[in-house]
């Protein structure tokens, strides 16, 4: 993780100005989690665990009622993928010691996979909620 921050790219847009705001914070988080995770900066770690959990539950919320409100076809999968990202996001609230494999693997389930879910399964998810739009 050390070295460059991560940060928000015009790639990731979804096209929704909501989601992608919410996108764009969730990355400043993830973001600040392993820069505190890295020094082991443990006074703010736990804070900011706890806020993410937070964030990323009400995200996830919506995103989910988004679905719903326009029969998103592949909702059972989405939602499979959300609830996985909140489980291990729980753990990590419950397991309090960071040691250097539990960044790693943090920089990996964190960022590395919320990329990847921003990448395929929002913006899928995205070009379905503008085509419901249109199609009313």
């Amino acid at each position: 993780m050390k070295g460059t921050p991560i940060q928000w790219k015009n790639e990731l847009s979804t096209g929704n100005d909501i989601l992608d705001i919410q996108h764009k914070e969730l990355i400043t988080r993830i973001s600040k989690l392993l820069e505190e995770a890295e020094m082991l900066n443990s006074a703010t770690i736990s804070s900011t665990i706890d806020f993410l959990f937070d964030y990323v539950y009400s995200h996830f919320v919506l995103e989910e009622k988004m679905m719903i409100q326009t029969e998103y076809p592949d909702f059972e999968e989405h939602l499979e993928k959300h609830s996985y990202y909140v489980k291990y996001i729980n753990n990590l609230k419950k397991n309090r010691l960071i040691t250097r494999e539990l960044i790693s693997e943090m920089q990996s389930v964190l960022f590395v996979w919320f990329i990847e879910h921003i990448r395929v399964e929002d913006r899928n998810m995205a070009e379905h909620l503008r085509q419901y739009c249109n199609a009313g």
